[in-house]
């Protein structure tokens, strides 16, 4: 873990324990915020694994142009105090990666047709779809195009993009959201060239780079292709159609 650690405060800024406010700089243009949770509860312990995927993610938001950030087992509270404003600071393009648990827990407002809610799930604390999709109307400024990059289990409606309008919930038009798995789904964990990695993340970066100007639509065919061995599809949803058709990365 310490070794992987090292790779990965040399590729993004470790902002961990520190004051929020002054921490997120005023204004940003091309930013990556990562959550990755490896955790210290020993039961919910995943290894170096989610520390690897974000490895991943922040070399290939580096080498396209991105500034890169992160916490490393916040408590959900501390990621609640930084999300707000990487939403509000970043002027062009933003990327929030969550690597870790997920889970379905009792929906409480009657609002889920399965009669569950999703969660991101930290050592302290959980944050249900319905709080994180207030944060999105709350916070995002209209102007950035969002992206929300989720590789835990029951992922698929995590960000509740889906049913927002539903719900009265206005987003702008500019957000995406691609996770791992279905809601019913696990997302998998596995070994891929010696290095413990989840395999949405993998294949995920793995067909990016093959294809750079890739579509949402086109990621989804070809990754789909490789989870559905282990059970498991990736999820798109957008709050404009047509950002299904456009490349999910500009150049």
């Amino acid at each position: 873990m310490a070794e992987a650690k090292e790779i990965f405060t040399a590729l993004a800024k470790d902002l961990t324990g520190k004051p929020p406010y002054t921490s997120v700089p005023p204004s940003l243009n091309k930013a990556c915020f990562i959550c990755c949770n490896t955790y210290q509860t020993v039961k919910y312990a995943l290894g170096v694994g989610p520390m690897n995927d974000s490895i991943t993610v922040a070399k290939n938001h580096k080498d396209r142009g991105y500034q890169v950030f992160f916490l490393h087992n916040p408590t959900a509270d501390e990621f609640l105090q930084f999300l707000p404003l990487f939403l509000k600071r970043t002027k062009d393009e933003l990327t929030i990666f969550y690597t870790g648990h997920g889970a379905s827990v009792k929906d409480k407002n009657g609002d889920e047709s399965d009669g569950f809610d999703e969660a991101m799930v930290f050592d302290k604390g959980h944050i249900i779809d319905d709080k994180l999709v207030q944060i999105l109307q709350d916070n995002a400024n209209g102007k950035t195009r969002i992206l929300l990059l989720t590789d835990c289990c029951h992922s698929g409606s995590i960000w509740d993009i889906q049913s927002a309008e539903k719900h009265n919930i206005k987003l702008p038009g500019n957000i995406i959201s691609v996770s791992a798995a279905k809601d019913a789904q696990t997302a998998k964990q596995t070994t891929i060239g010696n290095k413990s990695q989840g395999i949405f993340t993998y294949f995920f970066w793995k067909t990016l780079n093959a294809n750079p100007t890739a579509t949402p639509d086109e990621i989804a065919n070809v990754i789909n292709g490789n989870l559905k061995r282990f059970n498991q599809f990736l999820v798109c949803a957008e709050t404009t159609p047509a950002m299904a058709k456009q490349p999910l990365f500009h150049k």
